[in-house]
């Protein structure tokens, strides 16, 4: 197995399920933690160059052009955001997310998970006011 076909099984295989949810939880880590996921992200491409005495730095690593788990975890979130917004109506995430912070100060239990037929139509014809 060449290097090329090994990238792709540890990016398929390894990479996929290591990074996993990343935008979701990775903010969340702690230093120590990140610092962990690094150095797993660094093992395996330790692997893929055949470098079992860990002679090569990092920085010829990188050359890999494999991500690290923060710029993957910033791309990933980056890339939620753009499909939210070209897909999905954010005026209505907008007017969702103020009436979940009004319920919640007002201490309801339960905040409203869909609009009402006014604000819907108001979100689905932004040019429509009323």
């Amino acid at each position: 197995m060449n290097q090329d076909q090994f990238m792709k099984v540890i990016t398929s295989q390894y990479f996929g399920a290591l990074y996993y949810g990343i935008p979701i939880w990775y903010d969340a880590l702690l230093k120590k933690d990140k610092l962990k996921m690094d150095v797993l992200h660094y093992n395996a491409l330790r692997l893929a160059v055949k470098d079992w005495g860990r002679l090569y730095p990092r920085d010829m690593l990188d050359t890999l052009d494999r991500a690290l788990p923060n710029a993957f975890a910033k791309y990933a979130l980056g890339s939620v955001i753009m499909t939210t917004m070209a897909t999905r109506f954010p005026m209505r995430l907008y007017i969702m997310a103020i009436m979940a912070n009004h319920f919640t100060t007002r201490r309801k239990t339960q905040c409203p998970d869909s609009l009402t037929t006014q604000e819907r139509r108001l979100t689905d014809n932004p040019s429509r006011t009323g």
